[in-house]
């Protein structure tokens, strides 16, 4: 069911790259996250391992908020150090991203890696 809500996804308009949209298997990894109330994550970036789109599906049954932020154009983030980001390595500003059940967001390009 997973690999047809992948392909599902990429149907929407503008959610994905059309490269992406016609490669098969679109996605070929799942990781399941579940959060406590009140649960964050540290800053981080994606693991690098995960190719160039990073999917979303807000399956649980609460609201939640994602905060976005640049890195600094000389910050090199390099595989094993994608959660090791200091506050130096961030610039000032922050994009707020409310997430409601079943909502979907794609994070690629400067979004997955900056």
């Amino acid at each position: 069911w997973i690999r047809g809500l992948g392909i599902q996804c990429t149907k929407l308009p503008g959610l994905v790259p059309r490269v992406v949209s016609a490669r098969r298997p679109v996605f070929n990894q799942l990781i399941v996250n579940s959060y406590s109330t009140g649960q964050g994550i540290t800053r981080h970036v994606d693991l690098l391992k995960f190719d160039d789109v990073v999917l979303g599906i807000c399956l649980g049954s609460a609201d939640a908020t994602m905060r976005l932020r640049k890195l600094r154009r000389e910050v090199e983030v390099v595989s094993g150090g994608e959660c090791s980001l200091a506050e130096a390595d961030l610039e000032e500003g922050f994009v707020d991203l409310d997430l409601h059940p079943g909502d979907v967001y794609a994070l690629c390009g400067d979004a997955r890696f900056r």
